[in-house]
């Protein structure tokens, strides 16, 4: 049983110097990525004989593993930060999942959800930090590889605990053993300023951990980024760029009015950068000879129509209004 789909790959909605291509994971049945590494764990998991699956996600992480115990008929706790959105746990909910609130961040609900499992026996589903969850992601690739005619120059990811990115690289690795042209491809790990845990981690080494998380993005929201993340840089380039929420805000918005798509803040960060070129690619000397890119739109669930346009009045976005 495989819980993901295979999504497709669409040209860039607006004419840009750069060759973009978008890998539409918002189109996953969770509505996000997080699908393909949840749902491989979660399906070995009940294989082996688990009959209760714990998640500490104050998203997408939580709500695919809600949704991949539905499919596989197993019971599912999801333990959640206070800064979770109501309308998050509202969908948790709806997949017949028990929520709990504990904790003012993702490293307290994490913390929380361990102690459960400890003491009732059920299977921790970790967000980004399992290898099995890499293995999953690493079908992304496996589906490029079929898609594209040839490898991008480089991936852009937005980057919260780091799991997708080592997914991609992961499979990059793999794909690289039947066609060498995909070892070449570089990735670019994009986040906010108030969760730049990748950006702490490629700067000051694998044990860095930020003190605190501040941004509208919170499916961000990992102090610190998982080892295997910061391993790709043993043998491909990864570069970090950072954008404020404003950026991230109107990624979000602009991508509604081009694609007619809703995604959450931390997939507006993805976007952010092209919507920017030249601040973002033409500016910096590493990134400036880049023609071929391509964009994971990891999507989300924490966002609707209301929510954007609260977002919008919030950062002061008049261009580029989304139409009621």
């Amino acid at each position: 049983m495989t819980l993901h789909i295979q999504t497709p790959v669409e040209s860039w909605p607006r004419p840009h110097r750069l060759h973009i291509q978008l890998k539409m994971e918002c189109f996953q049945p969770v509505g996000s990525f997080k699908i393909r590494g949840i749902g491989h764990l979660c399906e070995r998991l009940v294989a082996d004989g688990v009959d209760h699956l714990v998640s500490s996600s104050g998203g997408n992480a939580g709500f695919a593993t809600a949704w991949a115990g539905r499919q596989l008929g197993v019971p599912v706790t999801v333990v959640t930060p206070s800064s979770t959105p109501q309308v998050v746990c509202d969908w948790l909910r709806g997949e017949k999942a028990e929520v709990l609130v504990h904790g003012s961040d993702w490293a307290e609900a994490n913390d929380h959800a361990c102690r459960l499992t400890e003491s009732n026996g059920a299977a921790l589903v970790h967000p980004f930090d399992h290898e099995l969850i890499w293995a999953g992601h690493a079908s992304l690739v496996r589906e490029l590889t079929s898609q594209l005619d040839s490898p991008p120059d480089a991936i852009v990811v937005a980057v919260g605990g780091g799991g997708l990115l080592a997914g991609i690289d992961h499979g990059l690795v793999t794909a690289a053993e039947q066609d060498p042209r995909w070892a070449e491809v570089d990735l670019i790990g994009v986040e906010t300023f108030g969760a730049a845990s990748l950006a702490k981690g490629l700067a000051e080494g694998k044990d860095a951990a930020l003190d605190g998380i501040d941004t509208v993005a919170t499916t961000l929201g990992a102090r610190q980024v998982c080892r295997r993340a910061l391993q790709a840089t043993d043998h491909r380039a990864v570069h970090s760029l950072l954008v404020n929420d404003k950026q991230a805000i109107d990624g979000c918005v602009k991508f509604a009015n081009d694609r007619r798509v809703l995604v959450e803040p931390s997939c507006g960060a993805a976007l952010a950068p092209i919507y920017d070129d030249v601040n973002f690619f033409q500016s910096k000397q590493a990134l400036a000879d880049y023609h071929d890119i391509l964009v994971v739109v990891c999507g989300g669930i924490g966002v609707n129509l209301h929510q954007l346009k609260q977002w919008q009045a919030q950062f002061g976005l008049d261009e580029g209004t989304v139409k009621t």
